[in-house]
């Protein structure tokens, strides 16, 4: 979605601004890639995960939550200006990809909240049951006689 949106808006030589901030968006990669790097490297479980989450989401809520919130809503208040582009579909594909990463980075933040509030580490899965007869305990005991 991201790079034919900035392929878009540099392809038409009219979009310099959504394209920095398309790019500025990124920043929050740079926690997600340490945070990979910290689970390869076997401290998954580790205060700096921990850390590193926290950062990834308060990067990413900001950059592709708040930034690219707000250069969507200034693409389209200026669909009309950039619709004298060379090629007159340009815009509304880029504002329609925009949109559509938009509701991506915010569905992605939520898994990301979810995720930094557990403190980066992965989710723990509650102990293995029995498996459970629909026989009444009276009659298994009586079998097992």
């Amino acid at each position: 979605v991201f790079i034919v949106g900035v392929y878009l808006g540099v392809a038409s030589k009219t979009m310099v601004l959504p394209f920095t901030w398309l790019i500025f968006t990124e920043l929050s990669t740079v926690f997600l890639n340490l945070r990979w790097f910290l689970i390869k490297a076997g401290k998954g479980d580790g205060p700096a995960i921990t850390v590193v989450a926290i950062l990834f989401a308060l990067t990413f809520g900001f950059a592709r939550v708040l930034v690219y919130g707000l250069g969507t809503v200034h693409f389209a208040l200026h669909l009309p200006t950039l619709r004298t582009c060379q090629v007159s579909y340009i815009p509304e594909a880029t504002l329609a990809i925009i949109m559509a990463g938009q509701v991506m980075n915010a569905v992605w933040f939520y898994k990301i909240v979810k995720i930094a509030m557990r403190g980066g580490k992965k989710p723990t899965s509650p102990a293995p049951q029995e498996p459970q007869s629909i026989e009444p305990a009276a009659s298994r005991h009586e079998k097992i006689q």
